[in-house]
């Protein structure tokens, strides 16, 4: 009877079996994931996923394996951690991605928003432009025909008069650092001509934004600086002939302090309590890297974090009415009191219909 080579063995994990091509995987996104992870930290991660807990030898002939396929794993001896190496080159050959999950992934890391500048999100980027470099005019095709079928289908209403060739070029200059010129359309519903450089594009909210600067002619910077503009609003953009630096701006700096889309320069220390049946959804949700819950008792807790005044913190309060309290800062805990004075106006008086022609 022929003996079983270990090595070769396939993994089993509650009663599945565990491809080589599924743990080489995990073992990557547990490396993108942070500046630098430990053999317990990829094996933790990986049984987290749902593939077992690998042994260390195991572990360790796959990153063997991955280095000779293109995906170089550096380990540092000093404090025994491992990363991929910025100039691995060939994670897409490896893995065989077809040009339409090469535009999901396009598609997932525009939805992740430039607001998360992390150093994985970076090295994404670096994966995903290798990914769609190496296309062949075929696949590539292919991979724009999904882009445009993915990008514009979240909120295919809104997003629906958003032409496609108007959103690569946006991306194109975002990439080259491209001054563009356009047709935006603001709050007073005239259409007007704006110049700015382009920073980045995201999806929020179902919505596809451009986050770009404001220029005038003269290439001064306009009083509201950095802008999130839906491309829902905007026509006809154009190269103006100007480049500039694009490395300049941090998209993490940006928006440090955003727990939405909108950007604010009012920043400050805010608290705000919850209570009853929304305290568990809020302790869930990962706000902002600054915040900190603060359980008071079963069902009462508090939310604290530093963040700018922005729409989205508003809405935070005012979507729980009351279930949320402002308690700092003051003058944020008076405006939404206003807000919800005049809301509950609106409820005082009979409902009255205008009659329609």
């Amino acid at each position: 009877m022929k003996s079983e080579n270990p090595a070769e063995r396939q993994m089993v994990y509650k009663g599945c079996p565990v491809s080589k091509k599924q743990r080489r995987l995990n073992i990557i996104h547990s490396l993108l994931s942070t500046t630098a992870a430990s053999m317990a930290r990829i094996r933790e991660e990986i049984e987290r996923q749902g593939y077992g807990k690998p042994s260390a030898k195991t572990i360790q002939r796959d990153l063997v394996e991955l280095g000779a396929q293109g995906v170089e794993v550096i380990y540092n001896a000093a404090n025994n951690t491992y990363k991929i190496s910025s100039g691995s080159r060939k994670i897409r050959d490896l893995f065989r991605i077809e040009p339409e999950q090469a535009a999901s992934l396009h598609i997932a890391r525009m939805a992740l928003g430039i607001y998360h500048g992390t150093k994985w999100h970076a090295h994404l980027e670096d994966i995903l432009r290798n990914i769609e470099a190496g296309l062949t005019p075929e696949q590539r095709d292919r991979f724009e025909s999904a882009r445009d079928r993915l990008a514009f289908s979240p909120s295919p209403s809104r997003n629906a008069a958003i032409d496609a060739q108007m959103h690569h070029f946006l991306e194109d200059a975002c990439d080259k650092g491209l001054e563009v010129e356009l047709s935006y359309t603001g709050d007073s519903m005239t259409p007007k001509p704006m110049r700015v450089w382009p920073v980045g594009m995201t999806m929020y909210d179902g919505m596809v934004y451009l986050i770009a600067k404001r220029v005038d002619r003269n290439m001064k910077e306009v009083s509201d600086g950095i802008v999130p503009l839906p491309l829902t609003r905007m026509k006809d953009p154009t190269p103006t002939g100007v480049s500039f630096d694009r490395s300049q701006f941090d998209h993490q700096k940006i928006f440090k302090h955003s727990i939405g889309i909108s950007l604010s320069k009012d920043v400050s220390p805010v608290k705000i309590r919850f209570t009853g049946r929304v305290c568990r959804y809020i302790a869930e949700r990962d706000w902002h890297s600054s915040a900190k819950i603060t359980w008071e008792g079963k069902d009462s807790l508090i939310l604290s974090m530093t963040v700018a005044k922005t729409f989205e913190l508003e809405q935070l309060v005012l979507r729980f009415a009351n279930f949320a309290e402002v308690l700092e800062p003051a003058d944020f805990r008076a405006e939404i009191a206003s807000r919800l004075e005049k809301a509950v106006a609106n409820y005082r008086t009979p409902v009255k219909l205008k009659k329609t022609a």
